[in-house]
């Protein structure tokens, strides 16, 4: 099971989701995370989908409005690979702000950095 963490997008926004997990390895992050992506991808929702290491450990966040209930119960079922987690606010807060530069940009969008990047 994931921790569920509600950070609204803004104080009008209640419909905010934010999912997190910790993974024992890059490999098993990667997988939850693609497998994430493509769910998102095929689904009528608004989410956004991140792997990150922070503090010497691999997370997925999973961010954006509430997703239909099966979407919700298979990202959680994809991220119980890992173990529940939670990021500190700052970092979810740059998580939020990417989201919404890059919803910006179009309904799909794709952009990956190597570890020690930048936002």
């Amino acid at each position: 099971m994931t921790e569920r963490e509600e950070e609204p997008a803004s104080e009008d926004d209640p419909g905010s989701y934010v999912r997190v997990a910790r993974f024992a390895s890059e490999q098993l992050a990667g997988a939850a995370y693609s497998q994430a992506q493509r769910l998102i991808f095929e689904s009528p929702c608004d989410l956004s989908v991140y792997r990150m290491q922070f503090r010497r450990s691999w997370h997925v966040a999973v961010l954006g409005l509430q997703p239909p209930e099966d979407v919700d119960y298979r990202l959680e079922t994809i991220l119980a690979i890992g173990e529940a987690a939670s990021l500190p606010d700052e970092v979810l807060k740059v998580l939020w702000e990417r989201g919404a530069r890059m919803r910006r940009r179009g309904p799909w969008t794709e952009h990956h950095l190597r570890p020690g990047g930048l936002f």
